[in-house]
């Protein structure tokens, strides 16, 4: 048997729903009774006899839980004991806050690795599979890559989803003084569920 969430992280609060499936052992032919715990307190929010059942949660705080089910198959045969399967699956709900900080700080590590010259130590920062094109630019770059690092400019705003976001940095017009160039930055998560910049 699996518990699996819909997601295994967003912002809290937020409803995630799960899918439980189940495998009837050997020796039995019945579900008797299933027990989740979505939150990892001890308690059970689910008891029913319904595989088919909706399962859902609100995580309502920034939390990591392992929500944990419990199935017991017994079909009332006294001469078989019942057999209890456990699965679980972790969840990690974020503060809002907490992600752009986040965000903000992955742009600024790979502006700051940049101008030191390191550009591998820049390249944990863009998606895994954008790195040969952002190695090709940075290194066509040569000796200028520190001069163009410092003129990325500063994170301004942003918008953040679950699974991606879009920033806007913003550079000094040294046309005209006192006005900002922006430009987009965009962010994805990783099917490891690691932030990388993705746009730039």
């Amino acid at each position: 048997m699996s518990l699996i969430g819909f997601t295994s992280g967003d912002y809290a609060p937020k409803r995630i729903g799960f899918k439980l499936t189940t495998h009837v052992p050997a020796g039995q032919s019945a579900i008797s009774l299933i027990e989740i715990d979505f939150n990892g307190d001890g308690n059970f929010e689910i008891t029913t006899t319904d595989a088919g059942a909706p399962l859902a949660f609100d995580f309502t705080s920034p939390s990591v839980s392992l929500a944990r089910a419990r199935v017991t198959f017994d079909d009332g045969n006294s001469g078989t004991s019942p057999v209890v399967s456990e699965s679980t699956f972790r969840v990690q709900m974020s503060a809002l806050a907490y992600a752009r900080e986040s965000l903000c700080n992955l742009y600024y590590t790979m502006k700051h690795r940049l101008q030191a010259q390191d550009i591998s130590g820049a390249l944990n920062t863009v998606l895994t599979q954008d790195r040969a094109d952002w190695q090709s630019a940075w290194q066509g770059l040569g000796v200028n890559l520190s001069t163009a690092a410092n003129g990325l400019g500063e994170v301004v705003s942003g918008r953040i989803s679950s699974s991606s976001a879009d920033f806007v940095v913003a550079t000094p017009d040294t046309e005209h003084p006192g006005d900002y160039a922006g430009f987009p930055l965009q962010f994805k998560r990783e099917s490891t569920g690691v932030w990388r910049i993705s746009e730039m």
